[in-house]
């Protein structure tokens, strides 16, 4: 059995949002880190991280530069970050 196109493509991107977020560990304060999720890494490079409030988005916009120095040491090319906040079921 073969694996689909894009199906394993879709694998690649999760499993390298999923290393983006085990690369930033150290440079986000573990309260904080305990509450992200890995979004997409875009065709463009650019990488988004969910959170789940407006404040934990604002402390980690602080922190791009440092992260981006992280990733720039990744196996793949990582050319910004994105935070969006999560929208809980009640939001829609």
């Amino acid at each position: 059995m073969h694996e689909s196109p894009v199906l394993g493509a879709l694998a690649m991107r999760a499993h390298e949002a999923h290393t983006c977020l085990e690369c930033i560990r150290p440079a986000v304060p573990a309260a904080l880190f305990a509450s992200l999720r890995a979004g997409p890494v875009d065709d463009k490079g650019e990488w988004v991280i969910l959170v789940p409030q407006p404040a934990a988005a604002a402390k980690l916009r602080q922190l791009i530069p440092t992260l981006l120095t992280r990733l720039s040491d990744m196996p793949f090319v990582i050319r910004g970050v994105r935070v969006k906040v999560m929208k809980t079921p009640a939001e829609g």
